[in-house]
């Protein structure tokens, strides 16, 4: 209600939209506490992002699709914690194993959100692309520049009788 506002009845305020959303989050809901995280992620509370309360908003529910995809991005960009490919890849893909799940049990609190299946699936794609471009773009600078990859190691000596 305060986040949106309704004019001409309620003014949008963000300040009391974050006071109601952490009242419900301390309760459990999963939904404030997404919101919260994203009140801070995109500087609503204060007019410039917060990504450090926004991590800890994010990372503080584990079983939400679309708080682990933020939480993922954040992860995958160095937002708020340090830059980790590694565990931007795992919260994607249990992003990914949530969004499923909450699609065939409708009382699970993560949205069954299919936009948000196809962003993560969209994300872990991006993930591997970057990964084969530089891998790629390493082969092609060591054969323009005249160094080589290292050669494979030696096979083990056969011992024959």
């Amino acid at each position: 209600l305060y986040e949106r506002g309704v004019p001409p009845y309620v003014k949008a305020d963000f300040t009391i939209a974050e006071r109601y959303y952490k009242m419900a989050a301390d309760q459990g809901d999963v939904p404030s506490t997404r919101r919260l995280g994203d009140l801070y992620f995109y500087g609503l509370v204060d007019g410039a992002p917060d990504m450090r309360r926004a991590f800890e908003a994010y990372s503080s529910y584990g079983n939400d699709a679309e708080s682990l995809h933020s939480l993922a991005h954040m992860y995958e960009h160095g937002y708020g914690t340090e830059k980790n490919v590694t565990l931007a890849r795992a919260a994607y893909e249990r992003a990914l194993v949530l969004s499923a799940a909450a699609r065939r049990n409708t009382s699970m609190q993560s949205l069954p959100s299919t936009e948000g299946a196809l962003a993560s699936d969209l994300a872990l794609l991006s993930l591997n692309l970057k990964e084969s471009l530089s891998s790629a773009a390493s082969v092609f600078r060591g054969l323009f520049t005249g160094s080589s990859p290292p050669p494979p190691p030696p096979a083990p000596p056969s011992e024959e009788l």
